[in-house]
């Protein structure tokens, strides 16, 4: 989970762009050292959409996901569906295994 937070914190303090889609390139560069492919992006930006929602809902879960440490003006919200999309990330093979 610490990892998952840190990860998301560097991606929302160093991606060049706000928008979704950026940050899905930049996280996967960071954490797999490629690009994404179209169906992974598509994919993640829809995980990331439902996290956003479900996290809305569920603040006092987001506040406890969400690091502590994150940039200035992220909300915990959205921290926190930035850490889930990259505990995908982490818990990948690819992740873990370079081949």
């Amino acid at each position: 989970m610490e990892a998952a937070q840190a990860l998301a914190a560097r991606m929302l303090r160093e991606s060049p762009s706000q928008a979704d889609d950026e940050r899905i390139r930049y996280m996967v560069r960071l954490s797999l050292a490629r690009e994404p492919a179209e169906l992974e992006r598509t994919r993640l930006q829809d995980f990331v959409n439902l996290q956003r929602s479900h996290f809305s809902t569920a603040v006092k879960e987001a506040e406890q996901v969400a690091a502590a440490a994150r940039p200035e003006g992220v909300t915990p919200v959205e921290a926190a569906a930035w850490t889930a999309v990259a505990r995908v990330l982490v818990n990948l093979d690819e992740f873990i295994t370079r081949e």
